[in-house]
């Protein structure tokens, strides 16, 4: 019984760690679950079935980390009233199942059943390998040609931040990782993964995200600043933001055209913000719903000058996002996780332990204030497995 038990687990963790791989899955989709749901679901009822005393985990849980429960419960709370408000439910439903609900119980299936310190890395290994897989495969499609009218790469996504938010956070990883092993590693290993890190990098350059860009210098720089010691941490400091600055200025091509002129991506998004202030003003309390920003932000451009953009899914921005979709209920709720995450780090004793979950969150959060870095579904388990690995250490 102990063997079959023990088979079971090994199993479930492997399965685990096959659906963190296959985060971009969520591509393939049927009429009311997309591959990714799948193979959320088919973990959590293995999971299920796994724990003969179910009822004593979740109470146990509860009660060690009531906070983060009330705090995931504004969020849930707001958008689901929104959606009732908003009239489109089935679609509310669907971003409530896939956005929020799988993510947060696999997330925390994940971290119960690889209970270890060591074995908990291999999620976010997981999240680095498939990162790194979807690298190559962008790369492929770079070879042939395959890039926007403007000439960013997007690779299997439909827009090239898509692609650029997925990599940064594992490439972030692979950085700090690299920093931390760097006198313990082999000479081979220390090749093999400055490869891998520089792949990715490449990657990012070919989307052209300046966002992204902006947000893993600042990420890298946090974390340096925590970790790192006097001479050192000056040195490395520094050589991050040169680096960072070089491939900004690259990606620009040091043309103030592409900064300021009328039709920048910047004056785009100042319009869209525009526009999320007045509607937010309008609906301050419960917002519009999720999957609405699009209609709304139509709607309200008889406010405005004709915009520059007008397919505009998200408000690009992460934290007007939240307050959209969910009203006041769904933002504070969502600022209250974060700040549990930070304090819950700022408290720890094993930091150095944490710092691969913090850095994907810091990239997270500072990238989402540009763009919406949380509103998809395999940003939202990487956000979850970050946060709630920081959290429950």
């Amino acid at each position: 019984m102990i063997f079959l038990q023990k088979m079971k687990m090994f199993n479930l963790k492997n399965f685990i760690l096959l659906t963190i791989f296959c985060l971009p899955s969520y591509l393939i989709k049927g009429p009311f679950f997309n591959l990714l749901d799948v193979l959320m679901i088919v973990t959590i009822i293995g999971w299920l079935f796994s724990r003969p005393k179910l009822i004593n985990f979740f109470l146990a849980f509860w009660s060690l980390h009531k906070k983060v429960f009330l705090a995931f419960s504004l969020v849930i709370l707001g958008i689901s009233v929104a959606t009732l408000k908003g009239g489109n439910i089935s679609v509310g439903l669907g971003v409530l199942k896939s956005w929020f609900i799988l993510p947060f119980v696999f997330s925390l299936v994940a971290l119960s059943v690889f209970a270890e310190q060591k074995e908990k890395k291999k999620l976010l290994g997981a999240y680095f390998w498939s990162a790194f897989f979807v690298s190559c495969l962008s790369l492929i499609f770079w070879t042939q040609g395959k890039v926007t009218y403007d000439f960013r790469l997007m690779g299997i996504f439909n827009s090239p931040n898509y692609l650029a938010m997925y990599i940064a956070p594992a490439f972030l990883l692979g950085t700090v990782f690299f920093m931390t092993s760097y006198t313990r590693a082999s000479l081979k290993n220390k090749l093999i993964n400055l490869l891998l890190i520089i792949t990715m990098l490449f990657v990012i350059y070919l989307t052209k995200s300046y966002a992204s860009w902006l947000a893993i210098g600042a990420s890298l720089l946090i974390v340096v600043l925590i970790v790192y010691k006097n001479k050192i941490k000056i040195f490395v400091a520094s050589l991050i933001l040169i680096i960072s600055g070089l491939f900004f200025c690259s990606s620009l091509n040091l043309s103030s055209k592409d900064i300021f002129s009328e039709r920048s991506s910047l004056n785009s998004r100042i319009i869209i913000w525009k526009s999320s202030e007045k509607i937010i003003k309008d609906n301050w309390l419960w917002g519009i719903g999720p999957s609405n920003f699009q209609n709304k932000y139509l709607e309200y451009q008889k406010y405005f000058p004709p915009y520059l953009e007008w397919a505009v899914p998200h408000p690009h921005n992460l934290y007007l996002g939240f307050w959209l979709s969910g009203g006041i209920f769904s933002l504070a709720g969502f600022i209250y996780l974060i700040f549990l995450g930070l304090q819950a780090f700022a408290r720890s004793k094993k930091k150095s332990s944490l710092v691969g979950a913090l850095v994907i969150l810091l990239y997270l959060l500072l990238h989402g204030v540009l763009d919406t870095t949380y509103f998809k579904n395999d940003l939202a388990i990487v956000f979850w497995l970050s946060y709630l690995y920081l959290y429950l250490l």
